[in-house]
């Protein structure tokens, strides 16, 4: 009886430590916020547990007109294609409520998170 309950707990702190933590309570630039940006170029940095990366956004006429991920924290594969997905997502919709590139969820939540701290910067009062 003991075992099972061992295992479980072995296997959900793996799952921590493997994929990284979220921040749920995390909050996001609102629609009616992201549609008040400032032209210019900016610069977000987010390090949250396990979860690290830095953008840079472009803004031109209140769009979001170019998205670079130079960092995120991740493993084989899943660094490149968060750098080239997650802000293919983000121009596309101009938005930040994006699918999870799969595999990467917790590096895809980190880049997102690093360009909603750069688009803060853009916000008009």
């Amino acid at each position: 009886m003991k075992i099972p309950v061992l295992i479980s707990l072995l296997l959900a702190a793996t799952a921590v430590t493997c994929c990284g933590t979220h921040d749920d309570a995390y909050v996001f630039l609102t629609k009616d916020e992201l549609k008040t940006l400032a032209d210019g170029t900016y610069t977000g940095r987010v390090e949250k547990g396990l979860d690290r990366a830095e953008a840079v956004v472009t803004v031109k006429d209140g769009r979001i007109t170019a998205v670079g991920i130079p960092h995120v924290r991740a493993f084989d594969w899943r660094e490149a294609v968060v750098r080239i997905v997650v802000p293919k997502r983000i121009l596309e919709k101009q938005s930040l409520d994006i699918d999870a590139v799969a595999g990467a969820t917790g590096s895809t939540h980190a880049a997102k998170m690093a360009v909603n701290e750069a688009l803060k910067q853009a916000v008009r009062n």
